[in-house]
């Protein structure tokens, strides 16, 4: 995914849009096109969570060069492994430790790793759809509810104390 914001926006700026999309867990490429070009506008939105930025004037060429060059990129701007309380979950082995492990499938992963992205907050069924799912128009509400399952399932084999709360078709949040 790459999200390019180069838009007027009247709800918020540009910044605060950036920081919110980051703070979602949302892990797309960023490209910043703005007007704005002096050198401490370029370090706020970079540090901002922005992985490129590109001032106006700009030539479509370059534009296009560095789209190519992000195609390049082999990681997927997610770190290799994740934690929190007992639990640490390797994304790219598919590994669920705590006081033993376990492997979990790629929606598993997945699914885990968003919620350990996303630490206390409480995610909608809907949301999880469109993180985990995006891609699959046959999932529902249902995969949710057996795929937060199975992680419970598995957190409980490996002894962790971290739990997910939640109701079938509603609200869930992984729990310290």
């Amino acid at each position: 995914d790459i999200i390019i914001l180069d838009i007027m926006m009247p709800v918020m700026d540009r910044i605060t849009a950036l920081k919110e999309i980051r703070k979602s867990g949302d892990k797309s490429y960023i490209l910043m096109l703005t007007a704005k070009s002096e050198i401490d506008d370029r370090v706020t939105g970079l540090d901002s969570g922005a992985d490129d930025y590109l001032t106006k004037p700009f030539s479509l060429k370059e534009l296009l060069t560095r789209l190519r060059s992000k195609e390049r990129r082999q990681d997927d701007f997610t770190p290799n492994e994740v934690s929190i309380g007992d639990v640490i979950l390797n994304v790219s082995e598919q590994e669920l430790v705590s006081h033993n492990s376990i492997r979990l499938n790629g929606q598993e992963t997945q699914l885990m790793d968003y919620f350990i992205l996303n630490e206390g907050k409480e995610l909608s069924t809907e949301e999880l759809l469109s993180h985990v799912w995006k891609n699959d128009e046959d999932a529902n509400s249902d995969v949710v509810w057996i795929y937060v399952s199975y992680l419970r399932q598995k957190l409980q084999s490996i002894q962790s104390t971290i739990t997910i709360d939640g109701i079938k078709g509603g609200n869930y949040q992984l729990v310290k």
